[in-house]
């Protein structure tokens, strides 16, 4: 499969083409085709698509030494 026609598609912040040449680690890649993905649905019926498919909670718990 050839991703020439994705790499155009695919912009960046400013609307240019992905860069083939400009190294991109995979969790920033992840997170801007995530976030596009999230804009593009927005007013969809898809809306919640990313955030049912991949959303979570992050909870921090502190217990004091006291505490046990």
């Amino acid at each position: 499969m050839n991703p020439k026609d994705f790499c155009n598609s695919f912009k960046d912040w400013d609307g240019n083409p992905t860069n083939v040449m400009e190294q991109m680690d995979a969790e920033e890649f992840f997170n801007t085709l995530m976030d596009r993905l999230e804009n593009l649905s927005t007013d969809t019926k898809h809306k919640n698509l990313i955030k049912n498919a991949f959303g979570g909670k992050l909870v921090t718990q502190v217990i004091g030494k006291d505490s046990c």
